[in-house]
């Protein structure tokens, strides 16, 4: 829908805080899929890799992959809008 509305009048009309916040959004849902799935892979190698261990996954790995998830892509997405590179408008 921004796309959209933007492609519509020819330029982004949200101005610098729209851009930094469509940017940061954009940026954060890509990370978490990526991380999301490198929490997969791992839970994953270690259940085909290491099937005679004593080690099971319960409630507290799942947190913490969350965690490690939402840490690892907010860690990308931010630096942007504390003046590390930026999110400007395309075109």
């Amino acid at each position: 829908t921004t796309t959209m509305y933007t492609s519509m009048h020819g330029y982004f009309v949200f101005g610098e805080t729209g851009c930094n916040l469509e940017g940061y959004f954009a940026t954060l849902g890509g990370e978490i899929s990526l991380w999301s799935l490198v929490v997969l892979a791992i839970e994953r190698w270690v259940v085909v890799c290491k099937p005679m261990s004593n080690f099971r996954f319960g409630e507290n790995h799942a947190i913490m992959g969350l965690a490690f998830t939402w840490i690892m892509a907010n860690s990308c997405a931010m630096p942007p809008l504390f003046g590390w590179s930026r999110y400007i408008p395309e075109g």
